[in-house]
């Protein structure tokens, strides 16, 4: 029960998001409640999954952030693949046996794989966390930055020594603006 109201209700968003404000419980017709960073999702992922199908009609991706202006598939993904200047794909880095695996041909693979993937630093944070604006929240940004510390997170990506080549101010805001915009899988 809420408030001075008989009628139950349920919260929604972060906490202290809508302090004071109640909202009545959904009925049946309102359908599946939006993805959250934790939890079962409607469309049957978890928490971890990559959000399914990438962006979604009307002008949103599966997180229910605006269409970003960064593609995954089309800026991001190719700059790690082998014959990119990062070169993260190559077999001398994750396209060998370290880990997170990363591919050549397949986008969605490579980003599943650094969804799934845990920063090795003391916080044990994702690599990638979907539907995340936040940089900290995901260890991908860090990792790469072309300025250190590198945040604990061991050498800084990508290796030089390995063939790939430092993020240009132009790839890193690329990056940036893609994990603000939730890291979809567009």
């Amino acid at each position: 029960m809420g408030g001075c109201s008989s009628e139950p209700t349920v919260s929604y968003g972060p906490p202290g998001g809508l302090q004071g404000a109640q909202l009545e419980i959904p009925t049946q017709e309102a359908g599946p409640p939006p993805p959250s960073d934790s939890g079962p999702r409607p469309d049957g992922a978890g928490p971890g999954d990559a959000p399914a199908g990438g962006d979604a009609p009307g002008g949103s991706d599966a997180c229910g952030t605006p269409n970003c202006a960064v593609s995954w598939t089309n800026q991001i993904f190719p700059n790690m693949t082998s014959a990119g200047p990062w070169k993260c794909a190559n077999s001398l880095c994750h396209g060998g046996v370290q880990p997170p695996k990363m591919t050549d041909n397949d986008p969605v693979a490579t980003y599943n794989s650094l969804v799934g993937f845990t920063a090795t630093d003391a916080t044990g944070r994702p690599f990638i966390l979907p539907c995340s604006v936040d940089p900290a929240q995901s260890a991908f940004e860090c990792n790469v930055s072309p300025t250190p510390p590198n945040c604990g997170l061991g050498s800084p990506m990508p290796l030089t020594t390995t063939g790939g080549t430092v993020l240009t101010a132009a790839q890193f805001g690329q990056l940036d603006t893609w994990i603000k915009c939730g890291a979809p899988r567009n």
